[in-house]
């Protein structure tokens, strides 16, 4: 899928290698087993929830199934271009769709067009299936836990972190 590095300048190898590290750990965070854990957690909340943690990041709970989507879908495209040593304008060029629609697509502003998703997946060599592919993932001892957790002593857990701070 991806082409071999070694005939790349240095900082290109540094920025295939970089973008391998974040699919490794996109692979890792779309666990199932931990997603239907949150989604669990999220159903609990009331719709209208929100939460301060250290007064710098504001949660809000949404349920938009295809927002989850289009956003695994964009971070795969990014995390494959990237690995091509590609621009978004190169994708663009590749795949004739604009640029600032390739920005959107890997942002996962919307859910795209399966034409639309058809077009970069040739442009970038890959097949419309591999899109859609879950990523594969070995469950951590952290996961385990907390997946087996109750969801109040994972509340009490941040409640005792907040108070040390």
């Amino acid at each position: 899928m991806i082409p071999a590095i070694s005939g790349l300048p240095p900082k290109a190898r540094h920025l295939i290698a970089d973008s391998r590290k974040l699919t490794q750990g996109l692979n890792a965070a779309f666990n199932l087993a931990v997603l239907q854990a949150l989604k669990q957690a999220a159903d609990a909340l009331p719709s209208d929830f929100s939460a301060r943690r250290s007064g710098k990041v504001r949660v809000r709970v949404q349920e938009d199934p295809n927002a989850v989507m289009a956003w695994s879908i964009g971070q795969k495209i990014r995390a494959v271009r990237e690995g091509m040593a590609w621009t978004q304008q190169g994708l663009s060029d590749r795949s004739g769709i604009a640029r600032a629609n390739v920005a959107r697509l890997e942002a996962g502003r919307y859910a795209p067009k399966i034409k639309t998703l058809k077009r970069v997946a040739q442009a970038m060599g890959l097949s419309l299936a591999d899109l859609f592919k879950e990523p594969s993932y070995e469950p951590t001892t952290e996961d385990t836990d907390w997946t087996n957790a109750d969801i109040s002593e994972w509340a009490g857990t941040l409640a005792r972190q907040e108070r040390k701070r």
